[in-house]
């Protein structure tokens, strides 16, 4: 279990390795961007895409492999795909816009998005007083407070009247 002095030690380490992880994708996609406009081989750019993993953002890299390179994806495979508009003639410049704009700047980042669902949480408090009230019955001493709110909070919900969502896990 991380401590505080643990836990900034970790985010160091995670800024440092995150910044040197990005570039090392970012080097090898110019690469792979490379062998698909030059050659039409788009193994290199499959292999960066498959090296990543699950645990990391794959679908901002692929987005950036189709912008810059002869890359499309077809049934969820990255797949060579011919472009009029990349030629001999300008694959010095579009390896180059390549090179200005990193995967992570072309796409951005998906927002973290709290979601709190009172209702939820209201019939939550039902059900834990439900229960409170089995233990009880099982000889269990349980000490309930402030019931005559409870009482009001199931009229407010009978007359909500609406399916509610599981509650969302706060970020």
């Amino acid at each position: 279990m991380l401590n505080e002095k643990s836990f900034n030690a970790a985010i160091k380490r995670i800024k440092t390795t995150s910044e040197e992880f990005a570039q090392t994708i970012h080097e090898a996609g110019i690469f792979a961007i490379s062998q698909a406009n030059e050659h039409g081989n788009v193994g290199f750019g499959v292999r960066l895409i498959e090296a990543m993993g699950k645990k990391h953002d794959r679908s901002r890299v692929v987005s950036w492999l189709v912008k810059f390179g002869k890359f499309g994806v077809t049934k969820g495979e990255l797949v060579y795909r011919s472009r009029k508009d990349i030629t001999p003639a300008n694959l010095d410049a579009m390896l180059a816009q390549a090179e200005a704009v990193p995967y992570w700047e072309l796409t951005a980042e998906r927002k973290l998005v709290e979601t709190v669902n009172y209702l939820a949480m209201l019939k939550s408090i039902v059900a834990k007083h439900k229960l409170a009230q089995e233990k009880q019955a099982a000889g269990k001493q349980v000490d309930e407070l402030h019931l005559d709110v409870l009482a009001k909070l199931e009229k407010v919900l009978e007359s909500c009247k609406q399916p509610v969502a599981p509650a969302a896990e706060a970020v």
